[in-house]
């Protein structure tokens, strides 16, 4: 945004295709979780996770199936972990039980054990 505020549009451009190939892994993911009737809630949360957020994994829904069907395991980690990378972007995915919890909580004391269950997540 700061290239297209100074008009640097050539700026912005190189930025712009450097993130496309994230942008299109995030809408390739979106669409097959949705084709199979859920939504990938776990893995966008380890998207923003990844890049500084809080984390925390979504309340369950009603769909117990759908939420396992959902669960961000290991592969999905590492897809977003090697999208990132390829976008030359530094994550931050060093404590898994951080991202459970979210930051916030993980340093007030709560671990995932203290949850009654982690939907969205495969350990």
């Amino acid at each position: 945004m700061a290239a297209i505020a100074k008009r640097d549009f050539d700026a912005a451009m190189r930025l712009y295709w450097r993130m496309a190939p994230a942008y299109k892994h995030v809408h390739e993911l979106q669409k097959s979780f949705l084709l199979a009737g859920t939504h990938p809630w776990g893995h966008i949360a380890f998207y923003h996770w990844c890049a500084g957020g809080n984390g925390g994994l979504p309340r369950p829904s009603k769909n117990r199936d759908a939420d396992a069907a959902a669960a961000l395991g290991p592969e999905g980690r590492d897809a977003i972990l090697r999208c990132y990378a390829q976008a030359g972007v530094v994550t931050h995915h060093d404590n898994l039980d951080a991202f459970v919890v979210g930051r916030c909580n993980y340093a007030k004391g709560l671990r995932p054990s203290d949850l009654a269950e982690t939907p969205f997540f495969a350990a």
